[in-house]
C-alpha cells in the first residue's frame, strides 16, 4: 500500500545574527486527525551543521511538530513510522518568511484582573518570551499563581509554552498574539 504523508511549515522572524537573519520555525504533519491516528512517530533529519541533527517527535496533539531556529532554508529528510510496523521516507524544504505563523486573537478584557496582569506581563514586554518568575516580578503575583493562571490561559490558547528553555533551563511562555498558534490536532493547512 502506498501512502503520502503531507508536510507543512511555520516561520518567523526573530533578530539579526551575523550578518543573517535569524527565524523560529517548526515543521509538522499537515493532515487530518485519522492520518495522524496511523502515525507513531516521526523523524526529521536536519541540516548537518545542527548540533542534533536527527530528531525524533511522537506528540500527536501537536502532529509531530520539530520546533527550531536558524538562518537558511534547507530540504528536511523525514521518516515517518506508522502503527502498523510500516515507515515513509519523504522531504519536506523548509521555507522562511518574515511572519507566516498564524497567530492567536489578543483579548480585548479579561475578566479576572490577576489573569490580565498575567497576561499583560508576557505581552507589554519587548521580549517575545517571559519566564514565570519574570511575569511574577512584574505582576507582583506568586509563582505558583503565575503558573496556575498562565495554565488556564493557555486552555484558552491565549498563550503557549515555548518548546525551547531558556538558558537557566526554565520554561518560557509567549501570548499567542506574538509568538503564534501550535499547530494541533483537528486543524489542517494553515490554521
Amino acid at each position: 500500500m502506498s501512502r503520502k504523508v503531507k508536510f507543512a511549515n511555520y516561520s518567523m522572524w526573530r533578530d539579526k545574527r551575523h550578518e543573517h537573519d535569524w527565524y523560529s520555525w517548526c515543521i509538522f504533519v499537515d493532515e487530518t486527525d485519522d492520518v495522524l491516528d496511523q502515525i507513531e512517530r516521526v523523524e526529521y533529519e536536519l541540516h548537518p551543521t545542527f548540533p542534533d541533527p536527527i530528531q525524533v517527535r511522537d506528540d500527536r496533539e501537536t502532529k509531530f511538530a520539530l520546533f527550531s531556529s536558524g538562518w537558511g532554508e534547507f530540504e528536511t529528510a523525514i521518516r515517518v513510522f506508522f502503527q502498523d510496523g510500516t515507515t515513509l521516507d519523504t522531504t519536506h524544504q523548509l521555507k522562511l518568511a518574515k511572519d507566516d505563523w498564524p497567530k492567536g486573537e489578543r483579548p480585548d478584557n479579561l475578566t479576572d484582573e490577576n489573569a490580565q496582569k498575567v497576561y499583560n506581563g508576557v505581552t507589554d514586554t519587548k521580549h517575545r518570551w517571559r519566564k514565570v518568575d519574570s511575569v511574577a516580578r512584574t505582576t507582583g503575583l506568586s509563582t505558583d499563581a503565575v503558573e496556575s493562571i498562565l495554565k488556564s490561559l493557555e486552555k484558552q490558547q491565549l498563550v503557549r509554552q515555548s518548546q525551547l528553555r531558556s538558558l537557566d533551563n526554565q520554561t518560557l511562555w509567549g501570548a499567542t498574539a506574538r509568538v503564534g498558534m501550535l499547530p494541533r490536532r483537528g486543524h489542517t493547512g494553515m490554521v
